[in-house]
């Protein structure tokens, strides 16, 4: 027997009718989005051109903005929901972590700063958060305090996923290749995986082979 499931939410991008008159032209780009009793979490990213994180009622009808920070990821929490937000362009690297709260009809935020842009965050079985920022890997605790593991060298990278192995070790993969972190008694060591061919500018950044 064939089952057909129509999806209950359909999440476009952001435009001025949808979004109230405090969106921008252009629309902006819906980078996650999360359901929660009573209506749809909506977090919006286009770099530089902006970005937010609303709040529509189950009908679908915009209802607050409760951030014009853009808003990276959704992650639903024993505690609540958390948000991720932040940018990276040029001299700006810049990146936080929002705790949400209903308060009546509507949410508020705390916030706590992360050491730059998020670009991957993990989930663990123990609650704690993994989060590869621009330049770092840091753990958020069940609080959300901010634990620093490692400061890496994928700056220019841009790091999009993330896997801990059995023994404790981290890969993270990004353009051009696979860091490899593993833990020891002062730190994480740092070692790469890469393409055969490929090689280092005088910085030391990765180019393509």
């Amino acid at each position: 027997m064939r089952v057909s499931v129509t999806p209950r939410w359909h999440v476009a991008r952001c435009g001025v009718q949808e979004c109230a008159l405090r969106t921008p032209d252009p629309p902006l780009d819906v980078a996650d989005y999360l359901e929660t009793a009573g209506g749809l979490l909506v977090g919006y990213d286009s770099g530089e051109f902006g970005g937010g994180l609303l709040w529509f009622d189950d009908r679908g009808r915009w209802e607050q903005t409760i951030t014009s920070a853009n808003t990276l990821r959704l992650l639903a929490t024993p505690r609540g929901p958390v948000a991720f937000t932040g940018v990276s362009h040029m001299m700006t690297d810049e990146g936080h972590v929002l705790r949400l709260a209903r308060r009546g009809a509507g949410w508020r935020s705390a916030s706590r700063r992360l050491p730059g842009a998020p670009r991957v965050v993990l989930a663990q079985p123990d609650d704690s958060i993994l989060v590869v920022t621009t330049e770092d890997l840091v753990r958020l605790t069940t609080d959300l305090r901010v634990v620093h593991l490692h400061h890496g060298a994928w700056r220019e990278l841009y790091p999009s996923t993330l896997v801990e192995d059995t023994d404790g070790s981290f890969f993270i993969g990004m353009r051009y290749a696979v860091a490899h972190l593993r833990p020891g008694p002062s730190g994480m060591t740092e070692e790469w995986l890469v393409p055969e061919g490929a090689g280092a500018r005088p910085d030391g950044r990765l180019t393509p082979g």
